[in-house]
């Protein structure tokens, strides 16, 4: 069974107490922690060791920051980050969940840093020196990499902590909220398909289908998905009256011809051909090779009819019939997929395959 992976990334000397701790913690998860110390990283022996800990840390799903008073070595083939920092930017640039904790006197210094700035500047806050920092000459290093963290355009939440109860208590009920939020998507998910699968059976219909899926989901999953889910919905409701009026068109040639047949190699057909090729509905329905469609200019007019049969029908372009025979062709049929216009054909032309066997 896969279980999660766990980066755990901080300078090793100064918080090996806290690793060791970590590694129980996430153990008795049942998820498996990735330690550098623990064996749980892959030394490829042709790269640095730098490297095979950046690289693993794409094989995680989940990745906790811990920095305190030190900086660390330097990232090898970085420019100036530390191999944590290293390790972090991985992360980010992956999109893994990050959990972030700062020792409480480092980010109580990091303030003070950025306060001297402001009132001073940022030689003056160099020359300070910072008790909760190992390194003086790190100072500005760490600090700028906390502040890259808090900076961050998303998950740049950085908990503060002073000993390791802390943490698990923040990363307790984290990873709570993160199972919850996995459970809800999921439930909130089954909805959706739940709400599409009612809109699909509407398709046709006469409902209101903005207000139907507004008194239904927008609350729930806001705006956005709703206007999705809606313009789809839209899509095979312009669609289906599309082949409803061909349907109609084909009632009136050839409700005396009792030998006509389309095959099931027609509808097909006329599913798998990519409307978007061409300008119009009739040069559409005109490239199946089944129908007749001639469009008149000087008379306005356009014609419907059958390679095979010699009835036609003829429509002015300035009637209701021709008007929304264009607008149900480009609102529906020229953003539908195959999968669409086949089910939508079949329930409205099918019929015409079964006429000659009854």
């Amino acid at each position: 069974m896969a279980i999660p992976k766990v980066f755990i990334s901080s300078t090793c000397y100064d918080l090996a107490e806290e690793r060791a701790q970590l590694e129980r913690f996430v153990s008795s998860y049942g998820f498996q922690p990735i330690l550098s110390e623990f064996n749980d990283v892959f030394f490829n022996p042709d790269e640095h060791t730098h490297e095979s800990c950046v690289k693993e840390v794409i094989n995680c799903d989940l990745f906790i920051l811990v920095i305190s008073g030190r900086f660390g070595g330097k990232y090898i083939k970085g420019a100036g980050e530390s191999i944590t920092q290293a390790e972090y930017n991985e992360a980010r640039k992956q999109k893994i969940p990050i959990f972030s904790f700062v020792k409480g006197n480092v980010l109580e210094a990091q303030l003070y840093y950025k306060e001297n700035i402001k009132t001073n500047n940022l030689e003056f806050a160099n020359k300070i020196n910072y008790p909760a920092i190992t390194k003086q000459s790190d100072s500005e290093s760490l600090f700028k990499f906390i502040e890259s963290v808090q900076r961050a355009s998303e998950n740049n939440a950085i908990e503060s902590y002073v000993s390791f109860t802390d943490i698990e208590n923040h990363l307790r009920k984290q990873w709570a909220g993160l199972f919850y939020s996995f459970l809800q998507k999921r439930k909130d998910q089954r909805d959706v398909e739940h709400i599409s699968s009612i809109l699909d059976r509407l398709t046709g219909s006469s409902a209101k289908l903005e207000s139907l899926v507004e008194s239904l989901h927008v609350e729930k999953f806001g705006e956005e998905s709703t206007k999705d889910i809606i313009d789809k919905t839209q899509v095979r409701l312009s669609t289906s009256s599309f082949f409803n009026m061909l349907d109609e068109m084909i009632n009136a040639i050839w409700m005396f011809e009792e030998d006509f047949v389309l095959s099931e190699n027609d509808l097909n057909k006329i599913s798998e051909i990519p409307p978007y090729d061409f300008t119009g509905f009739f040069e559409y329905l005109g490239s199946t090779g089944i129908f007749i469609f001639e469009y008149d200019d000087l008379d306005d007019e356009f014609t419907f009819g059958h390679n095979d049969i010699e009835q036609i029908l003829k429509f002015d372009t300035k009637s209701e019939y021709y008007i929304n025979l264009k607008k149900f062709y480009s609102d529906g049929v020229l953003h539908s997929n195959v999968l669409q216009r086949r089910k939508i054909i079949k329930r409205y032309l099918s019929h015409w395959q079964t006429a000659t066997t009854l």
